[in-house]
């Protein structure tokens, strides 16, 4: 890990924890003006790091009538990583720090449907369904710089502080086709996106607090997934 790395480009800087109560020490690395020096260069090629991606997918589709189809699939993916370098930059220092703690794993599982559906009258109907697990999220705090003032945000626990609440969307599309002369069709489309509505959140506030202080937001939703959306479409076929 980061003990194997040269660090005499770099000033260890310790402080406590104000999640744990416990002493942590990062590396700022020293800028040099004039030169185009990067640290992150030097620690993320460190033999320590890694990244682990595994998946696995279940497949399937089915043909029930001249009318209606069927496909589904089922993904279990997990991406895991060692600590890794967080650039930042502080009042007037150039920071480069590396975390104690590994990011969150992402363990995700996922499953879609889709399936059309040749109605009566030429209308064609097309819906998509996918469920996303939520992921796992862990506090950060910000790192002082050598200078004081606030430096990077790293993390600042192990996972997992809390997870996201699983999505479930579902989009639909209905379309209809005019005959127009020989081989000339005209073709009309509406297509709505997150049929139900669903508000899941897909981000938290994720900053622990500043000057020792919890920020009572920590937790709290930032981001959401889009609204209900719709869409009109024509085309012109010949």
């Amino acid at each position: 890990m980061i003990q194997s790395i040269n660090l005499s480009g770099f000033t260890p800087i310790t402080f406590i924890n104000p999640i744990s109560g416990q002493p942590m020490t990062f590396y700022s690395v020293n800028f040099i003006p004039g030169t185009d020096f990067q640290a992150d260069t030097v620690l993320a090629n460190d033999d320590g790091l890694f990244r682990h991606y595994d998946a696995i997918e279940v497949y399937g589709n089915k043909q029930f009538s001249n009318h209606f189809s069927l496909m589904g699939s089922l993904v279990y993916y997990a991406y895991h990583a060692s600590n890794n370098t967080v650039i930042g930059s502080g009042q007037i220092d150039n920071l480069n720090y590396q975390s104690p703690f590994d990011p969150p794993p992402d363990n995700h599982l996922s499953l879609k449907f889709a399936g059309t559906y040749r109605a009566p009258f030429g209308f064609y109907a097309t819906w998509y369904y996918q469920r996303e697990s939520g992921k796992g999220w862990v506090a950060y705090i910000t790192a002082p710089g050598p200078s004081g003032g606030y430096g990077a945000m790293i993390p600042g626990e192990s996972c997992c502080r809390g997870y996201l609440e699983a999505t479930n969307l579902v989009d639909l599309r209905l379309e209809k086709g005019f005959p127009l002369y020989r081989d000339h069709q005209i073709r009309f489309t509406m297509d709505v996106f997150n049929l139900f509505n669903s508000d899941t959140a897909t981000a938290v506030d994720q900053l622990w607090g500043r000057s020792g202080r919890q920020d009572p937001n920590l937790g709290n939703p930032v981001a959401f997934v889009d609204p209900r959306r719709y869409r009109l479409g024509v085309r012109y076929t010949f």
